[in-house]
């Protein structure tokens, strides 16, 4: 036997049937769907200002340089390599930012260790220099 049992919609008040309004919790299908429907998945990125621009540009040509060229602190590379592989030979030329006096550093036989510059000294005595003293310094290879 049919149910022909009537109610009204409790959004726009349409007068519907008792098992369509059981079926979408008290409303006519139109206003259930409209109630239930989802939101449009389009995305739309927000505007990026130039500096962004300009930032994602240069902020890995930075890490890039940091990586082979290190970060200088005063005269210490902390953070990537030397220029150079060569790190023993004997001393062609040398350039400290404070001299040491009555020392003659050219033509001795040299090698650089983590933050040093250790040179032979004819008396068969090794100076060690720090890596902030060493402004450059150029080997003579064999």
């Amino acid at each position: 036997m049919p149910d022909t049992e009537k109610v009204q919609c409790e959004s726009c008040g349409v007068t519907i049937l008792a098992t369509t309004a059981e079926s979408y919790d008290g409303y006519c299908a139109p206003c259930y769907k409209k109630f239930n429907e989802k939101p449009p998945t389009t995305y739309t990125p927000p505007k990026q200002s130039p500096l962004d621009a300009i930032l994602g540009f240069l902020i890995p040509i930075g890490i890039i340089a940091l990586v082979f060229l290190g970060i200088p602190f005063g005269y210490k590379v902390v953070l990537g390599g030397r220029t150079s592989s060569i790190k023993s030979g004997t001393i062609q030329n040398v350039t400290l930012i404070n001299t040491i006096p009555n020392v003659e550093l050219a033509n001795r036989p040299a090698r650089i260790v983590q933050d040093y510059l250790i040179v032979e000294l004819q008396s068969g005595r090794s100076l060690w220099i720090p890596e902030e003293n060493v402004a450059g310094i150029e080997f003579k290879t064999e």
